[in-house]
Protein backbone atom coordinates (compact mmCIF):
# COMPACT_ATOMS: atom_id res chain seq x y z
CA UNK A 1 0.00 0.00 0.00
CA UNK A 2 1.12 3.55 -0.51
CA UNK A 3 1.51 6.22 2.13
CA UNK A 4 -0.61 9.30 1.52
CA UNK A 5 1.00 12.69 1.98
CA UNK A 6 -2.33 14.50 2.08
CA UNK A 7 -5.52 12.66 1.30
CA UNK A 8 -6.62 15.07 -1.41
CA UNK A 9 -3.24 14.77 -3.16
CA UNK A 10 -3.08 18.54 -3.45
CA UNK A 11 -6.29 19.17 -5.34
CA UNK A 12 -7.41 22.79 -4.98
CA UNK A 13 -10.75 24.00 -3.74
CA UNK A 14 -11.58 22.64 -0.31
CA UNK A 15 -8.23 22.77 1.47
CA UNK A 16 -9.55 24.23 4.74
CA UNK A 17 -12.38 21.70 5.02
CA UNK A 18 -10.05 18.85 4.04
CA UNK A 19 -7.41 19.91 6.57
CA UNK A 20 -9.92 20.29 9.40
CA UNK A 21 -11.70 17.01 8.77
CA UNK A 22 -8.46 15.15 8.11
CA UNK A 23 -7.07 16.30 11.45
CA UNK A 24 -10.29 15.39 13.23
CA UNK A 25 -10.47 11.94 11.64
CA UNK A 26 -6.84 11.14 12.37
CA UNK A 27 -7.16 12.42 15.94
CA UNK A 28 -10.41 10.62 16.54
CA UNK A 29 -9.16 7.39 15.02
CA UNK A 30 -6.43 7.33 17.66
CA UNK A 31 -3.41 7.97 15.45
CA UNK A 32 -2.07 11.02 17.27
CA UNK A 33 -2.63 10.10 20.91
CA UNK A 34 0.50 11.18 22.79
CA UNK A 35 -1.20 11.86 26.14
CA UNK A 36 -1.83 8.55 27.89
CA UNK A 37 -3.61 9.63 31.06
CA UNK A 38 -6.72 7.59 31.86
CA UNK A 39 -8.90 10.61 31.14
CA UNK A 40 -7.25 11.21 27.77
CA UNK A 41 -7.54 7.54 26.89
CA UNK A 42 -11.25 7.58 27.76
CA UNK A 43 -11.88 10.72 25.71
CA UNK A 44 -9.96 9.25 22.78
CA UNK A 45 -11.99 6.03 22.97
CA UNK A 46 -15.25 7.99 23.07
CA UNK A 47 -14.15 10.08 20.09
CA UNK A 48 -13.17 6.98 18.12
CA UNK A 49 -16.55 5.42 18.84
CA UNK A 50 -18.29 8.61 17.66
CA UNK A 51 -16.31 8.66 14.41
CA UNK A 52 -16.75 4.96 13.72
CA UNK A 53 -20.49 5.22 14.30
CA UNK A 54 -20.65 8.18 11.92
CA UNK A 55 -18.65 6.29 9.28
CA UNK A 56 -21.03 3.31 9.62
CA UNK A 57 -23.92 5.62 8.72
CA UNK A 58 -22.41 6.58 5.37
CA UNK A 59 -23.52 4.94 2.13
CA UNK A 60 -21.45 1.81 1.37
CA UNK A 61 -19.24 3.41 -1.30
CA UNK A 62 -18.60 6.49 0.87
CA UNK A 63 -17.82 4.25 3.86
CA UNK A 64 -15.34 2.27 1.74
CA UNK A 65 -13.68 5.44 0.47
CA UNK A 66 -13.31 7.05 3.89
CA UNK A 67 -12.05 3.77 5.36
CA UNK A 68 -9.44 3.40 2.64
CA UNK A 69 -8.19 6.99 2.73
CA UNK A 70 -8.03 7.29 6.53
CA UNK A 71 -6.88 3.75 7.21
CA UNK A 72 -9.87 2.63 9.23
CA UNK A 73 -9.37 -1.11 9.83
CA UNK A 74 -6.79 -1.20 7.01
CA UNK A 75 -3.66 0.62 5.85
CA UNK A 76 -4.33 4.16 4.60
CA UNK A 77 -4.23 4.78 0.86
CA UNK A 78 -3.97 7.95 -1.18
CA UNK A 79 -6.94 9.17 -3.16
CA UNK A 80 -4.93 8.51 -6.29
CA UNK A 81 -4.42 4.84 -5.46
CA UNK A 82 -8.12 4.41 -4.59
CA UNK A 83 -9.06 6.01 -7.91
CA UNK A 84 -6.72 3.65 -9.75
CA UNK A 85 -8.12 0.62 -7.90
CA UNK A 86 -11.68 1.70 -8.72
CA UNK A 87 -10.84 2.60 -12.33
CA UNK A 88 -12.19 6.12 -11.79
CA UNK A 89 -10.68 9.56 -12.44
CA UNK A 90 -8.95 10.98 -9.37
CA UNK A 91 -10.98 14.19 -9.66
CA UNK A 92 -14.19 12.17 -9.33
CA UNK A 93 -12.89 10.35 -6.25
CA UNK A 94 -11.80 13.71 -4.77
CA UNK A 95 -15.38 14.99 -5.20
CA UNK A 96 -16.79 11.79 -3.69
CA UNK A 97 -14.49 12.17 -0.70
CA UNK A 98 -15.47 15.81 -0.23
CA UNK A 99 -19.15 14.82 -0.20
CA UNK A 100 -18.50 11.96 2.21
CA UNK A 101 -16.58 14.23 4.58
CA UNK A 102 -19.38 16.79 4.45
CA UNK A 103 -21.88 14.11 5.41
CA UNK A 104 -19.58 12.84 8.16
CA UNK A 105 -19.32 16.35 9.55
CA UNK A 106 -23.12 16.67 9.65
CA UNK A 107 -23.52 13.26 11.29
CA UNK A 108 -20.92 14.04 13.94
CA UNK A 109 -22.44 17.44 14.72
CA UNK A 110 -25.85 15.83 15.17
CA UNK A 111 -24.38 13.05 17.36
CA UNK A 112 -22.60 15.55 19.60
CA UNK A 113 -25.77 17.58 20.29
Amino acid sequence: MDTPSHFSDGSPGHEELFDELEAALYARSGRDGDDETPEAMLLAAESRALVFEAVRQLAPQQRELVSRVFGINRPAQSVRSVAEAWGAPKSRVDRMLARALGELREIIVIQEE
